[in-house]
């Protein structure tokens, strides 16, 4: 999938600065385990920024029926060819982050929720002349993927040493998300040309994984650094391509996109202690 790469990148920059965090607090003692400087227990709140890459496979597939199609002869595997596209955005993000954790030794355990705005709008444009009439009709497509925010919830597994924190979390992903595809030509026939149009919007809940690290400024406030995936597999929507001036010749399409978010986060956070 393209940004395996990055979003690989990003999780081996996270992982190895809070990995750098934990050897530059445990000094090298890797036998010796004092006990953690900084009691990590209780329940917390703080908010975050940083950016969200969105990715997305769009596809669009048009049905033939037994008379009285818009498309015809190659125009079939032309326009499922020409709509098969991967897409992607990043843009910024910020949101609030909740959880409850309890510190064992060096151990913590808990659960975490986050809320994020995403201002995602992916979209791929295409265009071609038909092979059916060559160099006369070009049609164009619009595919869009859109949506605004993520909501996750999942246990939250980690290790303290010093003043520092590294954790693992997993769980629950959801988001709002719409689908929307535009078809038009400039045929111009007495005016007229061939359109369609579909759109749908659904919640879609996902899956995420992610990894991060803390650093306690004091008792009760820390600074944070995430790293946050998450899948929320595939909708799609259904329309119909018609001849403005030909009602009858008409071809149903079916149009499907995923969304896959890459998310990373700096934020700072307050514990409440003793509640």
């Amino acid at each position: 999938m393209r940004g395996l790469g990055i979003r690989g990148a990003i999780v081996g920059y996270v992982v190895a600065l809070a990995g750098g965090m934990v050897a530059g607090g445990m000094g090298g003692a890797a036998l010796a385990q004092p006990a953690a400087t900084t009691d990590w227990s209780g329940f917390e709140v703080g908010g975050s920024i940083g950016a969200t890459g969105g990715w997305s496979h769009v596809q669009s597939e048009a049905t033939r029926k037994a008379s009285g199609n818009y498309f015809s002869g190659t125009d079939f595997a032309q326009f499922r060819r020409v709509t098969d596209d991967d897409i992607m955005q990043w843009r910024p993000s910020g949101g609030l982050e909740f959880g409850y954790t309890q510190q064992y030794g060096h151990v913590l355990l808990g659960v975490a929720a986050s809320a994020n705005t995403l201002f995602l709008d992916q979209s791929s444009q295409t265009s071609e002349i038909f092979q059916s009439a060559p160099g006369t009709i070009r049609f164009f497509v619009d595919q869009r993927v859109k949506t605004d925010w993520q909501a996750t919830l999942g246990p939250k597994l980690g290790w303290a040493q010093d003043k520092w924190q590294v954790f693992a979390t997993g769980g629950l992903a959801v988001t709002r998300a719409t689908l929307d595809t535009t078809f038009r030509d400039n045929a111009n026939f007495n005016g007229f040309n061939g359109n369609g149009h579909g759109s749908n919007t659904e919640t879609m809940l996902g899956w995420a994984l992610g990894v991060g690290g803390g650093y306690a400024l004091d008792a009760n406030w820390a600074l944070s650094l995430k790293y946050l995936y998450a899948d929320y597999g595939s909708l799609s929507t259904s329309y119909t391509i018609r001849n403005a001036d030909q009602p009858g010749n008409s071809t149903p399409v079916t149009s499907t996109g995923d969304l896959k978010t890459n998310t990373v986060l700096l934020g700072v956070t307050y514990r409440f202690k003793g509640l």
